[in-house]
């Protein structure tokens, strides 16, 4: 059974990690995700392939919760984790080279970086000019 209509991030992972023949000594509860895997594949059903990649993507991950308590905590740590990265992200925003995309953004603000960088390579450039017969002087001594 061939599954080219599947894109790549879905083609064989959770599949790959929990199809019998790879695995004989699996537990029941991956016989039952391969189960729900097939029947995923079967109906296309991408939802349900990204669900199943998430559950069998690490084995050393969390347990599957076994009641809505458990689950809401988890759920919850979750989300401390989202914000505390995306905090970090933010900060990350405000560092070179991120804090330059307002600029970036701006056409009369680039266009005016552009000419004042045009200035400094033509000063550099003449700089090196004058001093260029100087150096060679001092390596040929």
């Amino acid at each position: 059974m061939k599954f080219e209509w599947l894109p790549p991030p879905w083609r064989g992972n959770p599949a790959r990690r929990l199809h019998p023949d790879l695995n004989p000594s699996q537990p029941p509860a991956d016989a039952e995700l391969w189960h729900r895997v097939t029947v995923a594949y079967d109906r296309r059903d991408f939802d349900e392939l990204a669900a199943l990649e998430i559950l069998t993507r690490n084995s050393d991950s969390a347990p599957i919760p076994d009641s809505m308590g458990t689950l809401c905590e988890t759920l919850q740590k979750l989300r401390d984790q989202l914000d505390r990265l995306l905090i970090s992200l933010a900060k990350r925003r405000q560092e070179w080279p991120f804090d330059q995309l307002p600029v970036l953004d701006d056409p009369i603000a680039t266009a005016t970086r552009q000419a004042e960088l045009g200035v400094r390579v033509i000063t550099t450039e003449a700089t090196r000019d004058e001093r260029k017969p100087w150096l060679n002087q001092l390596l040929d001594h």
